[in-house]
């Protein structure tokens, strides 16, 4: 089954970035191409890769979050980005103004509760009180030694396009997960926009940024733009190149030819960059927004390096030769990687923040969807997990400026845990695992289903969190054959635990007396939830090789007599099993 990235339709609009030209990067489900989307050379960075089969992501509606302008003290807040710390708090950065006055910072244990926002980098008098120096598009990387740099670029108001050496970016450091913060320092003079920071496996520090100086400052070309980076090798001590001075020129790794202006002038695109390393080290992706000849709406751009880009470009050279320029309309990407290799692609398009699952290489990306439900500019995604992802826009209102901080979860194949034979039910404990498939999109209710197996039984574990359970509550989990086509079991799980089974026979399920499924209350993960083992006998099955097919939904009534809200798998279909998450039984 080749892979099939699909994203949950959660909040979705009618008319969302439509794709042409679908040979690139096809606007529907990935097959056959890649079926082998991670390059065996990955490994080096840790992951398994995602093998063939389903792969989803799940919006998670109980864990949604919207900080309101009270608590982020402006009425403007935009920009926001979140880091995971080593502590396993989270680190907010955000502006204050659409293009930025101070950057605020807060740190969080659960992404719903703040500290009180306190300015990182804060605007001040320049050039005897005759200018601001203001701040903007700020990002941040934690290092592998567990400190926190952020940086942020820097301009003064009235003279960004006039006096070119009182902009460029500015760095603070943090050693103690963002507690207290060192003195801000200068890192690269020159006008320029949206740095990016990143740090490779082999411990070398980036940050990537929109490139504009040199071209105002040699040919007083204020609207060319291009990516350039500085690198550091000690952690950010010092940077290379160390650009103080005119032409203000760092290293371009990325720019494409635009148009020609009437002074004869060669104008150029690229800008706001986001990076991930996708294989040995060296072996980079990049998403940038670029400008269209003919104007309109900017578009997003996927470029790749094998070697770090071993080679600066000219300023007048378009490169680097591996890229794929403009393949469909949007802006503000934003790339992550879980650690299993599937890429993700955030950017905004029609005011939204549209998601785009993709190979391990970031080459190849599934269908747009968004999930947030306001609408805004310039998000960010990472992950905090091996199967979860949060994701962060402004969300513009009349009345101030929210932050939307949403969690999503990766469904792909359950991995399933081999209790040994002496693990009876009465002694039979489930460890810790980020195999699960996860079902709450829709409702305040979830459930995450887990699979183990004892000898010739498949146990699967159902957890369902639900402030209101009712007699309509139930999931309902539907198991295949990848042997014997039409070999189904459907098993619906009441809010109390009781199974009822059915079998699938001439196209329709019926129910079924003779396969004996039985289920045990365990102890939930959560306070506030309910669990039960559930004891499938594999024999009716007849499983081939180590494989079945599995899906869920979840139905949910939090009124009595009311209208039950049902939440499946996305991208499945529940009459073709092949479209469903395949279940590795193991030996």
């Amino acid at each position: 089954m080749a892979w099939n990235p699909r994203i949950s339709r959660r909040h979705l609009m009618s008319g969302a970035a439509g794709l042409t030209g679908a040979a690139l990067l096809g606007s529907g489900p990935i097959r056959g191409a890649a079926a082998d989307p991670l390059a065996p050379e990955a490994a080096a960075l840790g992951a398994g890769g995602p093998p063939p089969g389903t792969v989803s992501l799940e919006f998670d509606r109980r864990a949604y979050v919207e900080l309101d302008a009270a608590m982020l003290h402006t009425q403007k807040a935009t920009y926001p980005r979140i880091k995971l710390l080593p502590d396993g708090r989270y680190l907010l950065l955000y502006q204050d103004a659409q293009i930025g006055w101070n950057i605020f910072w807060s740190l969080s244990d659960d992404l719903r509760t703040w500290s009180d926002p306190q300015k990182l980098f804060a605007a001040h008098k320049v050039m005897d009180g005759q200018d601001d120096q203001a701040y903007s598009t700020a990002d941040a990387v934690v290092l592998a030694n567990g400190d926190i740099l952020a940086v942020c670029s820097y301009r003064a108001s009235k003279n960004f396009y006039k006096i070119w050496d009182v902009s460029g970016l500015a760095m603070r450091r943090s050693t103690d997960n963002g507690a207290t913060w060192d003195e801000e320092r200068v890192v690269y003079v020159g006008p320029n926009w949206e740095p990016y920071l990143y740090q490779l496996a082999s411990g070398e520090v980036q940050i990537y940024f929109s490139h504009i100086a040199p071209k105002m400052a040699v040919e007083n070309t204020p609207h060319s733009s291009g990516v350039a980076i500085i690198r550091s090798f000690d952690d950010g001590a010092t940077w290379v190149p160390d650009v103080v001075a005119y032409p203000y020129a760092a290293d371009r790794v990325a720019q494409q030819y635009r148009t020609t202006s009437e002074n004869g002038v060669k104008m150029f695109t690229d800008q706001m960059p986001s990076v991930i390393e996708t294989g040995p080290p060296g072996r980079i992706a990049l998403a940038v927004e670029s400008a269209q000849p003919e104007g309109g709406p900017m578009r997003i751009s996927l470029i790749h390096t094998d070697r770090n880009w071993p080679d600066a470009l000219d300023m007048d050279e378009t490169g680097p030769a591996d890229r794929s320029n403009s393949v469909f309309p949007g802006a503000a990407p934003y790339l992550a990687r879980f650690p299993t290799g599937e890429t993700v692609l955030a950017y905004n398009t029609n005011s939204r923040q549209y998601l785009r699952l993709g190979d391990s290489e970031a080459r190849t990306f599934g269908e747009p969807h968004d999930y947030l439900p306001g609408t805004g500019y310039w998000g960010s995604i990472v992950v905090t997990g091996d199967q979860t992802l949060v994701s962060s826009m402004a969300y513009v209102k009349s009345t101030g400026n929210a932050l939307m901080i949403g969690t999503l979860h990766l469904n792909r194949a359950l991995t399933v845990h081999q209790f040994p034979r002496r693990a009876t039910a009465d002694v039979r404990v489930w460890p810790e695992s980020s195999s699960r498939l996860f079902l709450g999109g829709d409702s305040q209710a979830q459930a995450t289903i887990r699979a183990g197996r004892h000898g010739s039984t498949l146990l699967l574990r159902l957890e369902r969190r639900d402030d209101h359970v009712d007699d309509g509550d139930t999931v309902t989990i539907h198991l295949a054959s990848r042997r014997t086509a039409g070999r189904r079991l459907r098993l619906t799980v009441d809010g109390r635990g009781a199974v009822s089974v059915a079998t699938f026979a001439g196209g329709v399920y019926t129910d079924d007396g003779e396969t004996v499924v039985t289920s045990r209350p365990v102890e939930p993960a959560h306070d506030d939830a309910v669990a039960w083992e559930l004891a499938v006998p594999l024999a009716p099955m007849r499983p081939h090789g180590a494989e079945l097919g599995v899906t869920a939904t979840l139905a949910n009534v939090d009124e009595p007599g009311g209208t039950a809200v049902t939440t499946s798998l996305v991208g499945v279909d529940l009459d073709d099993p092949r479209t469903w998450f395949d279940l590795r039984l193991g030996g």
